[in-house]
């Protein structure tokens, strides 16, 4: 017998759900799962360090110029680098966030698009943040736009987050 009470035939435990469906342990998560799972603590992590931030009077501004100043550390910065380019690299780190993409349009001087479901509205009522700190993860971009000579806006509507990167002028 094991310390939870359920009897076992191996290291573990036999345990089980209401169902006495066995519960699914880590090695059961396919790759699917795993990213699933991966996104929302990302997007965890993200929300409930705005929020611990502001709590403790640490200027969110300087948390955001600072994630994004180490962040372009790992961009080339070397080669100029066009709207589109911009883009297309932050819409791949946005889904990779759990955010779904709906609608892009790249060009050389200009790209905007439009994401749904980031930060995740579930997350940010889950976690008791008011949706404009949590909304503050998409200005980090701005100084990684700023070192490849680009800008970097946004703004909110609704359920959507419309992104904007564009030649500095």
């Amino acid at each position: 017998m094991t310390l939870d009470g359920n009897d076992t035939d191996g290291p573990i435990g036999d345990r089980h759900g209401d169902d006495d469906e066995p519960i699914p342990t880590y090695a059961d998560y396919g790759s699917a799962e795993l990213l699933e799972h991966a996104q929302g603590n990302l997007q965890a992590l993200f929300i409930a360090t705005a929020d611990f931030l502001q709590e403790r009077g640490v200027p969110v501004d300087d948390w955001v110029e600072a994630v994004g100043a180490r962040f372009v550390r790992a961009w080339d910065t070397e080669g100029a680098w066009d709207a589109d380019e911009l883009m297309d690299a932050m819409l791949v780190n946005f889904r990779a966030a759990g955010a779904e993409v709906v609608s892009a349009e790249l060009a050389a001087d200009r790209a905007v698009a439009t994401l749904r479901g980031f930060p995740d509205p579930a997350a940010v009522e889950q976690f008791v943040v008011d949706p404009a700190l949590a909304d503050r993860y998409h200005d980090i971009a701005a100084p990684i736009a700023s070192a490849l000579g680009l800008r970097w806006s946004w703004h909110r509507d609704g359920d959507l987050a419309h992104l904007v990167a564009e030649r500095s002028r």
